[in-house]
């Protein structure tokens, strides 16, 4: 029961940061930039923030360099600064649930290297 659980919370976070991230991008879409917060997201695109399954709060939001990041803390329960790897995965405890949005210039660009630590493309 306890891995049917666990999947379960897996997968809740994973489809509302997905629905999250399109309401994102419908909001860059319309304003010509990213919203500031998710709670700036208008109630047509985004009738409230979802909530992260594992914590119970708002799933989180970071503003990065090249893009953002719409996020859920993960199983470990930590925020990990919404630390995830291209194509939302997570396979790692040090890691967030998520998906990262990329600015339409960096859009494209070739992936990074497995083996290249987490973070390294996120720092500002």
């Amino acid at each position: 029961m306890t891995k049917i659980h666990d999947a379960d919370l897996r997968t809740r976070a994973q489809l509302r940061c997905a629905g999250t991230a399109l309401a994102v991008e419908r909001f860059r879409i319309a304003r010509g930039r990213w919203p500031n917060a998710l709670a700036e997201i208008p109630k047509d695109i985004l009738a409230a923030v979802p909530l992260d399954p594992f914590d119970g709060k708002p799933l989180k939001y970071v503003r990065r360099a090249d893009g953002v990041t719409v996020y859920s803390i993960g199983p470990d329960e930590t925020d990990d600064g919404g630390a995830i790897r291209d194509g939302g995965s997570n396979k790692w405890p040090e890691e967030d649930f998520g998906f990262r949005l990329y600015d339409v210039d960096k859009r494209g660009l070739p992936p990074l290297p497995h083996d290249e630590p987490v973070g390294e493309r996120d720092e500002p």
